[in-house]
């Protein structure tokens, strides 16, 4: 038997994978989520407080730990295993050798094998296939000038070809994957519900202090 722990942080390609184990018959027995110290290189920082929504709208129980890299990872990965006899856990590392190679280590040591089917997609078409997959995100923060007026806002059909071209003038990864933007996500195929958020933007970030979740329709 499979059974899964999605690793997610909020974002698109952490939840992206999650719905590709769905798909390709994973258990999926449990979210976890890491409350990471100010300054990580390894995880998703903003909002990360909201993660506890999507496992709402999923039906799963969600680890949390809180601490620095390597040590929340492992206790994350291990507690999993104790409390959910899981064996394989999913991440949403595209590119970053850094990150797989830190979840890859981490996950070894638990006795866990690493699911990530984003590993290495083409850039363009990954941003285009989220979306036409039924995903919609929210920037909410930017690293980079050219997304600055991005922040706050909703990406989906409407408007997935533009970041697309943006991404291509500004010769940066269009799914992010350098630290150019992160997200949260509104909605997904496999969420009952859509997510409606209320926050406010400050300093570059969009802090989320508000959710609804809304019937589809």
């Amino acid at each position: 038997m499979r059974k899964l722990l999605g690793l997610v942080s909020g974002g698109k390609d952490s939840l992206y994978a999650l719905f590709l184990a769905y798909l390709h018959s994973f258990d999926v027995v449990a979210l976890g989520t890491v409350r990471p110290k100010k300054g990580t290189l390894l995880f998703h920082e903003p909002n990360v407080d909201f993660v506890r929504i999507h496992a709402e709208l999923l039906g799963l129980p969600l680890i949390e730990v809180r601490g620095w890299e390597d040590e929340a990872l492992r206790e994350l990965f291990c507690k999993a295993r104790e409390d959910f006899g899981v064996n394989w856990v999913s991440v949403g590392a595209l590119a970053s050798d850094f990150q797989r190679l830190r979840f890859n280590w981490v996950a070894g040591d638990c006795g866990l094998r690493v699911y990530s089917p984003l590993w290495h997609l083409r850039p363009e078409r990954y941003t285009r296939k989220i979306v036409e997959d039924g995903f919609r995100f929210m920037i909410v923060s930017a690293g980079v000038y050219e997304l600055r007026d991005w922040v706050g806002r909703e990406v989906g059909p409407e408007n997935v070809e533009e970041l697309i071209e943006v991404a291509r003038e500004g010769r940066f990864h269009p799914a992010g994957e350098g630290g150019e933007y992160e997200t949260f996500v509104t909605d997904a195929p496999f969420f009952p519900k859509r997510i409606t958020v209320k926050g406010e933007r400050k300093e570059g970030i969009y802090y989320i202090r508000e959710v609804e979740l809304v019937d589809k329709g």
